[in-house]
């Protein structure tokens, strides 16, 4: 014959305990993975501003290196004009004093 087994007598308390303990197992496991949720959230918006940050730097070291050209441009047209001026103002010099 088969035997019977009656299943035990638990206390109540007891049994929402152990439901209380595993609910508290499941939201600290959740908790968990919201806390790794809001880091991996943290670190691509870090990703993003150190981009955005980056290209912004990219375009200024463009636009200045753009102005030193530009700057060597002028300086050099400064020069030739200095140079034909002079030149210009010592030639009428001497046809002027003679």
């Amino acid at each position: 014959m088969k035997a019977i087994q009656k299943p035990e007598k638990t206390d109540e308390k007891t049994v929402y305990t152990q439901r209380a303990i595993r609910q508290l197992s499941k939201d600290k496991a959740m908790d968990g993975n919201t806390e790794n949720i809001k880091i991996s959230i943290h670190a691509k918006r870090l990703n993003h501003v150190l981009n955005r940050v980056e290209e912004h730097i990219d375009d200024k070291e463009f636009e200045d290196d753009i102005l030193l050209q530009w700057i060597s441009i002028f300086d050099r047209i400064d020069m030739f004009f200095l140079i034909v001026f002079n030149t210009m103002n010592v030639v009428m010099s001497i046809v002027l004093f003679k």
